[in-house]
């Protein structure tokens, strides 16, 4: 059963990752262990390469929209911080010049109805302020530390996610080097058998023409030692009889034994035989 690959989003960390497609429909974050379920599929491939190359792609397009999006909370603080020290600088300023405060000369006045009262800023809502700014921009420094923290484990985490698709798709690519050496030995070894078959079915070919040329062949020898009559010992006995049966005369012509050739080797005998 080849295996499926599925592309999903964390709801934790908003991560992009790769995982085996399963029944069940769970899967567990990668990156912050959360356990959870299928909630929107982003690919399916049979082939882990082409899903990681999208989501390495989503998860870049995700890191630059948060970092533009922290960018801008960044700039309207330093708007704020400004606008603050330029207030806060005024403030000072008139303090400095050494004009003399409302307050200590103030006396409440008689007011009567329908005049307008304008009222003044007393001294303590001006601490009040002062603590409140001062709350403030430690809130604030405390935030732009926060967001760098989370900048700097993101930046980490997508790290530790390309070593480990790094890793992956070399692991992959020594499963497939390994497949290819074994479809290719499989290969070898059928035609290994192919040819031992065929060379197999000639040799019986073979044998099987020799057979064929080898009956005629016997089958006239047959014939031939059918025809050949066996000689009896009868005919051999009458033969050596007839031979025994003949005349000396016959024997001595046939041997050399006639008296005419022994008188002329006694007439041609010369002196120097006995030497």
């Amino acid at each position: 059963m080849t295996q499926e690959f599925v592309l999903l989003q964390c709801f934790s960390c908003k991560m992009f990752q790769v995982h085996i497609k399963k029944k069940t429909k769970k899967f567990e974050c990668k990156v912050c262990g959360a356990k959870q379920s299928y909630k929107h599929i982003f690919g399916i491939s049979k082939q882990a390469k082409d899903l990681r190359q999208i989501c390495g792609e989503y998860n870049e397009k995700r890191i630059i929209e948060e970092e533009q999006h922290i960018e801008k909370q960044v700039k309207q603080k330093q708007k704020q911080k400004e606008e603050d020290k330029v207030l806060d600088i005024k403030e000072e300023e008139k303090i400095n010049k050494g004009e003399e405060s409302i307050w200590k000369e103030f006396e409440e006045e008689e007011v009567e109805e329908g005049d307008l009262y304008q009222k003044m800023i007393k001294p303590h809502e001006r601490e009040e302020k002062k603590r409140k700014t001062e709350k403030s921009k430690r809130c604030k420094e405390k935030e732009e530390k926060q967001i760098k923290r989370q900048i700097t484990s993101k930046t980490q985490t997508i790290k530790l996610l390309k070593e480990k698709e790094k890793q992956e798709e070399k692991q992959e690519e020594k499963q497939e080097e390994k497949q290819e050496e074994i479809n290719d030995i499989e290969e070898i070894l059928a035609l290994f058998e192919n040819n031992s078959q065929k060379i197999k079915d000639e040799k019986v070919e073979e044998n099987q023409e020799n057979k064929n040329i080898q009956k005629p062949l016997n089958l006239k020898n047959e014939e031939n030692k059918q025809t050949k009559s066996p000689i009896k010992l009868s005919t051999i006995f009458q033969t050596m009889k007839q031979t025994t049966s003949q005349n000396p005369e016959e024997d001595e012509f046939l041997f050399g034994g006639n008296e005419e050739e022994d008188n002329i080797k006694k007439k041609t005998k010369s002196i120097w035989d006995d030497f």
